[in-house]
This record gives C-alpha cells, structure tokens and sequence, in this order.
C-alpha cells in the first residue's frame, strides 16, 4: 500500500480555501458591522455590534443559505494551480468589489445624511 505524502502541491488548494473564506467572512463582517453600527445603533438604540460577532453571523448566514454552484459547468479536478488561483481570485474580487462594495458605499453616502 502507497500512501500520498502531503506536499506543498496537495496542500495548496486547502490553504488557499481557508485564506479565501477567512477573508471572505471577514469583509462581510465589516459591512454587516459597518451597517449595523451607522444605522440600527444610531436610529434605534441597538447595542453596537462588533466585527467577531459580525463575523460569525457571515459564517452562520453562509452555512444556511449558502447555494452551490451547478458541478456540470466546472469540472471538477480541472483547476489547477495557476487556473485554481485566477479562478477563485476572479469570484473574491468580484464579491469584494461588485456585491460588497456598492453596498457599503451606498450605506456610507446614506448614513451621511442621517
């Protein structure tokens, strides 16, 4: 019996996983919080929220609602190093910059004139 000993080859797409989601969480939390703080706290009363809880309400919220993609349009085991990088980056700068984005500064440009 052969066993695979775990290399830096193996290992890359764990780590690059767990970097993405660890920022993923935790961009999302800071506009939660970001929302929250400017909005709820300020019109409502509510207690301040603070980034960790922010960010395990972005975990829990991804672990309910979380919707995978149809496996027919990527084969899987077809990404690989430089593709597996430009593809997950490509999906992180477009949650960064066409989803989270817009909505923080529309709540910025919003809670300026509160």
């Amino acid at each position: 019996m052969v066993t695979e000993r775990y290399t830096t080859k193996n290992l890359f797409p764990l780590v690059w996983g767990i970097c993405l989601l660890v920022s993923h969480d935790l961009w999302w939390g800071f506009i939660i919080t970001s929302v929250w703080n400017w909005f709820l706290v300020h019109n409502f009363g509510f207690p301040v929220l603070r980034l960790p809880t922010a960010v395990v309400i972005c975990l829990l919220m991804t672990q309910l609602f979380y919707r995978l993609k149809d496996s027919t349009s990527v084969e899987k085991g077809k990404l690989t190093g430089a593709r597996l990088i430009e593809s997950t980056l490509n999906g992180w700068l477009n949650m960064v910059f066409m989803q989270g984005g817009p909505v923080l500064l529309v709540a910025w440009i919003a809670h300026l004139f509160m």
